[in-house]
């Protein structure tokens, strides 16, 4: 009897030993199907975020087409369009003013290339008849020794 209830204490022992192994592999167990479960959750949950930023990408994609699209179509209304009344006589009046200054500057320029060439007769004629005097008589030897020679007026021409 002795020998029996040691068997069966072994027994009892060893089906506790059993038993917990069985708690500890049930809890190994469901803490798998949990990580499993976390997994398959953030695969997904990725799955659907792929989906969701392709689906944004497409639509933006079909709005900027679509923008694309009535800007064309606004370009072409607007280059179509004629132009309005006030708008072409401002634009007439414009190239009126735009004559006038031109015609105004060309003869501005005129006059003053007329002036220059003036003011370059006047100094020609002016060497010709006083300066080319002066080179002329410095030239020829003086009389008077004596007499000191008065200084030359200094002449620039303008230019």
């Amino acid at each position: 009897a002795e020998a029996r209830a040691c068997v069966e204490g072994r027994l009892m022992a060893a089906t506790a030993e059993l038993r917990d192994q069985s708690e500890q592999i049930e809890v190994l167990r469901q803490a798998l199907k949990a990580a499993a479960a976390r997994e398959e959750e953030a695969s997904r949950g990725s799955s659907d975020k792929e989906q969701a930023w392709s689906r944004e990408l497409a639509r933006a994609r079909a709005e900027a087409a679509d923008l694309a699209r009535q800007q064309e179509q606004l370009l072409a209304r607007w280059r179509a369009q004629e132009p309005r009344p006030q708008d072409v006589e401002l634009m007439n009046e414009l190239r009126a003013e735009l004559t006038r200054q031109v015609f105004l500057t060309e003869q501005a320029v005129a006059a003053a290339s007329d002036a220059r060439e003036s003011l370059r007769n006047c100094d020609e004629a002016y060497n010709q008849r006083f300066v080319g005097v002066r080179a002329v008589e410095a030239s020829r030897p003086s009389t008077r020794a004596s007499t000191p020679s008065s200084p030359r007026p200094q002449t620039s021409s303008p230019r």
